[in-house]
């Protein structure tokens, strides 16, 4: 931890060994400031240094792998079962000399592959996510997706949870593959799932199709609001 190690030593560590800002979870953990027992998935911002140290501790620097251990197994608690546990778990299997394997359909089993590679070629090439993806969905499902979200809350608010769970999915999957505007978009939903109205979701940063499926969507909500309130019957 950076607290046994010394913050100064393990700044320098990482700034020599990854190159990239260590991010916001690491930072958390290693000072012993994590978050709450509450769900708190894997990031996109995540899967860069989560691969590029499990790949600089399994090979040029060995004596550090049982503090990067107890950080994986520190970030685990707060991650949701699924295929965010399932990535960790198998990172803990690897760091520990285990048979850790991860099913292919897991949304980070390419990085998993990734961290093999560059386990295997020793680490001398600098190892990287692979490039980010985009949500596989058109622009005629978006808009249905669209309407059956306005439907939901404006008619239908006992199916919210159902709602909340189906966007999350997407917005784990959009995250899984690095698509940040899907995941953004999908965060938002969420967001007004959850909020008492649309005047207090704050506006996300969006682009193209997204962009034009969100602004439909608040247009749809706040016709509703003009006649009432949200989730009015």
């Amino acid at each position: 931890y950076k607290a046994q190690m010394g913050v100064e030593a393990f700044d320098a560590i990482w700034d020599e060994h990854i190159g990239t800002p260590q991010p916001d979870f690491l930072k958390d953990v290693v000072a012993g400031t994590g978050g709450d027992n509450g769900q708190n998935p894997l990031t996109a911002d995540e899967m860069e240094p989560i691969l590029q140290n499990t790949v600089v501790v399994m090979t040029a620097m060995p004596e550090k792998r049982e503090e990067w251990l107890q950080t994986v197994n520190g970030r685990m608690q707060g991650v949701p079962e699924g295929d965010d546990s399932a990535f960790l778990s198998a990172i803990v299997g690897l760091l520990k000399d285990e048979d850790a394997t991860l099913s292919a359909d897991n949304k980070h089993h390419a990085v998993w592959t990734a961290i093999q590679a560059g386990i295997s070629d020793g680490g001398q090439s600098a190892p990287s996510t692979p490039p980010p993806q985009q949500v596989d969905i058109s622009t005629e499902q978006l808009q249905e997706m669209v309407q059956n979200i306005a439907h939901i809350l404006q008619h239908d608010t006992d199916q919210k949870p159902v709602l909340r769970g189906i966007v999350n999915h997407n917005r784990n999957i959009a995250v899984g593959i690095g698509d940040k505007t899907a995941a953004a978009f999908f965060d938002a939903v969420v967001s007004l799932i959850d909020a008492d109205g649309v005047d207090s979701v704050p506006t996300p940063t969006l682009d193209g199709a997204f962009a034009v499926a969100w602004t439909a969507l608040l247009k749809m909500l706040q016709s509703d609001v003009d006649g009432g309130s949200m989730g009015d019957e």
